[in-house]
């Protein structure tokens, strides 16, 4: 249209489907140049009215009897003299398909297109059987014939569920067409005798494939089919990074599905964890084959239904690691204890990422110490920053997030002082007798043992907090997300930080790095000149959540409204950014 590639592309995205359609009819520069973007997207078939899904589908069918006629003429000479002339120029000004698929990169399920081929099929000659056939032609062959044209489609994600794997013409044509090209596959299949289907669509799986989650219920006497034809030749999914097991059930006897599956997944680098009822054996002697996993994350966010992955279970899944887990993010759904932390104990040195948001009160002093022996950790999180499900969890008491020597009253050095960059998880057991003369919190507040103990405390902390000098988010609030939803949870802590200047604030003055703080669901007493002393010594600061909506932190939120548009700020009652960093 311009004459400039990168100008006609910007604006053929931005316009719609009609605006696409009309700038095809200005002319024919126009139309060379604004015809691929209309054809590229198809996934509107889906839902397209029944004046366009008859339109599209005797295209598919035109250039379907066209290939036929081709074809006729190359292997019978008799079936081409039986085509009466003016319906052979007819099928070829009728078949455009093989002009239009290369440009089409989108399209909508299997399913939808299955329906949209299904008869009746209307044919725009309707006097005329189609190459005297004497029957329309097959849906399948249909859907088939328009995957083969359809070279350049890029198949990101497909979603199998038990009423796909249903139809049996459907899954023939998906496999053998439609899932090599597929670089994210999802199964959903409840239904007995559904996993022989499973493993048929796995098969013809490529290199392409990236991703592969699983929701399968394996009943029992599904042991009848031959699981083991075809394992000796399966090659591993070369690209496969990332496995899901989000529900896998399996009461069969033999549980021979699991065996092939890991066999073909030894070049995963993640995997995540939901309900695995039944194979947590089988996955942690398939784990052994896994020579690139490091990645792990047990309890998947938002889970619909109620489970557990008790210690001994998970300790199973930890050993499976054969160079060292570099991620652990570990939901509310697995219970961490003695068992599990033995194995996790045994990665220290290659552990860059720890997120648990479920596991005993008693193990937090055996849990600070493996976290003092981490060289390379980045991120510490003891809360729901990723929406991971929880129990009722108090925190770290001070005295054991401090870590002094016994002997010298000093700090006890970390490994991973220089390399921490996020840190979150809520500090109690703070006495606070700022907050007695509060009447609505009385009972909850934690009292002095001597004049002067909760400042000293915090004095403490802050000299902890202050030697991670590369620390970029620093969130002390425990309410988190509530399941993910993105919603607050009501509670207030009175035994937390005062995070005000009297308190010993000013030791934080070295994280220069610093660029979120969080203090949701704390009693802090954060007033105008602790927002602008934070100004003054953290230049990267973008983002101070939980101020709260009355007094002192009221007035800090205005004075950061006023003077720092760059920061943003909120209440405890707004949810922390994801893209703030």
């Amino acid at each position: 249209m311009l004459g400039l590639p990168e100008l006609d592309r910007m604006i053929c995205r931005e316009l719609s489907r009609h605006d696409l359609a009309q700038c095809t009819r200005v002319n024919k520069e126009w139309h060379h140049a604004t015809i691929p973007y209309l054809w590229r997207n198809l996934s509107c078939l889906g839902r397209c009215s029944e004046t366009a899904a008859s339109a599209f589908r005797t295209l598919v069918v035109m250039d379907y009897l066209h290939k036929r006629r081709n074809l006729a003429q190359q292997h019978d000479g008799q079936g081409a003299r039986q085509i009466q002339t003016r319906w052979s120029r007819s099928l070829e000004a009728q078949a455009t398909l093989s002009k239009y698929c290369p440009w089409i990169r989108e399209l909508p399920h299997p399913r939808q297109l299955l329906r949209l081929f299904r008869p009746p099929y209307r044919s725009t000659h309707p006097q005329q059987k189609p190459l005297g056939l004497g029957r329309e032609p097959p849906v399948q062959e249909l859907l088939r014939h328009f995957y083969q044209h359809c070279s350049a489609t890029q198949v990101r994600e497909l979603l199998l569920s038990d009423e796909d794997l249903d139809i049996d013409d459907l899954l023939r044509v998906v496999a053998e067409s439609l899932v090599p090209r597929v670089h994210s596959i999802c199964f959903q299949v409840y239904r007995s005798g559904q996993s022989k289907k499973v493993k048929y669509v796995l098969n013809h799986c490529s290199s392409n494939l990236e991703n592969l989650t699983l929701l399968i219920d394996i009943p029992k006497g599904d042991d009848s089919y031959d699981w083991e034809q075809g394992l000796e030749e399966s090659r591993p999914w070369e690209n496969l990074k990332q496995l899901n097991l989000w529900y896998c059930c399996d009461k069969s006897d033999s549980k021979a599905f699991w065996p092939w599956l890991w066999k073909r997944c030894c070049r995963v680098e993640m995997l995540t964890m939901g309900m695995i009822k039944d194979i947590v054996n089988s996955l942690g002697e398939g784990m052994v084959s896994m020579s690139n996993l490091n990645q792990i994350q047990v309890g998947q966010k938002n889970y619909v239904i109620p489970f557990e992955i008790t210690d001994d279970e998970l300790a199973m899944v930890l050993s499976g690691a054969r160079n060292g887990w570099k991620t652990l993010t570990l939901g509310g759904a697995a219970k961490v204890g003695g068992a599990s932390l033995t194995y996790l104990s045994r990665h220290l040195s290659t552990l860059e990422t720890l997120v648990m948001g479920r596991h005993d009160d008693t193990m937090n002093t055996h849990l600070m110490l493996m976290i003092a022996r981490c060289p390379a950790l980045t991120t510490l999180a003891f809360a729901d920053e990723h929406g991971l499900w929880r129990s009722n969890y108090s925190g770290f008491k001070a005295e054991t997030f401090i870590d002094c020597d016994p002997c010298t009253g000093a700090l006890k050095p970390w490994l991973c002082e220089a390399s921490l960059q996020r840190l979150t998880f809520h500090i109690s057991g703070v006495p606070r007798p700022d907050l007695l003369d509060d009447m609505a919190i009385h009972e909850t507040v934690v009292e002095e043992t001597y004049p002067g103990q909760g400042r000293e405390i915090q004095s403490q902390v802050y000299d902890r907090i202050a030697r991670f000098t590369n620390l970029k988010v620093l969130r002390l609030d425990d309410t988190g997300l509530s399941m993910g939803f993105g919603c607050r949870t009501s509670g207030i802590y009175s035994d937390c930080l005062e995070m005000s200047l009297e308190s010993g604030l000013e030791k934080l003055a070295n994280l220069k790095a610093l660029r979120v703080l969080d203090v949701s669901g704390m009693r802090t007493r954060i007033d105008v000149k602790e927002a602008e002393w934070m100004v003054h010594h953290w230049p990267d600061l973008r983002y101070v959540g939980g101020l709260q909506g009355s007094g002192t932190g009221m007035r800090a939120l205005k004075w950061f409204q006023e003077n720092c548009p760059q920061i943003t700020v909120a209440d405890r009652s707004v949810c922390f950014p994801k893209n703030i960093l």
